[in-house]
């Protein structure tokens, strides 16, 4: 990405595509176990996870969770989220999934 007033190069720092299909095979697989869709399931974890913040109406007051994009985090906010629901899924869930280095390797 170029920046239109220096002309240098911005380094974005999201996660990778690699990194996305991981977590992706994880919350189908955490859902299957569950009996929750990915959407159901993804949304569960972040919830969890404390992966939003509270927004207020401005009108009444009333707060209201927004959820944060896993695709607007950086790399180290997507592996830290990933770890957490890996490490829930195989202690609390009794599951074992592979880590993604582990995945990767096979």
């Amino acid at each position: 990405m170029i920046c239109s007033k220096c002309n240098s190069i911005i380094k974005v720092n999201k996660r990778s595509l690699k990194q996305n299909a991981y977590l992706h095979l994880i919350f189908d697989k955490i859902g299957d176990e569950l009996g929750y869709n990915m959407a159901e399931i993804k949304q569960l974890l972040k919830d969890h996870h404390g992966l939003y913040y509270l927004g207020v109406n401005k009108k009444t007051g009333e707060e209201f969770r927004v959820y944060k994009s896993t695709a607007k985090l950086t790399r180290s906010e997507f592996a830290e989220f990933t770890e957490k629901i890996l490490f829930q899924a195989n202690s609390q869930f009794g599951m074992n999934l592979l880590t993604p280095a582990e995945f990767w390797e096979s």
